[in-house]
């Protein structure tokens, strides 16, 4: 086994090579690189994407107390803003929307019967 220069790069490469290691480059006849696929692009959740699905998904138990449409509103917010996050997975931040906005639909009825109730209340003992 001899030692022979790479013709692209100019390293020192075994004439049994297949290819250079260090650019690629075929010393064979065939005059052609060895490509690398490229790597897939990586695709994850925005990290207020996921804020926005915990804080759904906490202000569904805690509906009754103030808690709960707190953590709604906050988690429509961050859910806006993270399906508005370029390059990454849309799916948890439309879930925390959904249960946000799912969660504030069902306290806005509450609160409303609520005050219909006292009001009728109210107006039957006068």
């Amino acid at each position: 086994m001899s030692l022979i220069r790479c013709n692209e790069c100019g390293s020192t490469i075994s004439n049994q090579a297949a290819f250079c290691p260090q650019c690629g480059y075929r010393p064979d006849n065939l005059n052609r690189r060895v490509t690398r696929p490229a790597p897939a692009p990586v695709q994850s959740y925005s990290g207020m994407a996921i804020a926005s699905l915990v804080l759904g998904i906490t202000s569904i138990p805690t509906i009754a107390t103030i808690i709960g449409p707190i953590c709604a509103i906050i988690g429509f917010v961050l859910g806006i803003c993270g399906s508005r996050a370029k390059d990454k997975k849309h799916g948890c931040a439309t879930a925390g929307i959904v249960l946000s906005a799912v969660t504030l639909a069902i306290w806005l009825v509450i609160v409303l019967v609520l005050i219909f109730a006292a009001s009728y209340t109210a107006g039957q003992t006068l």
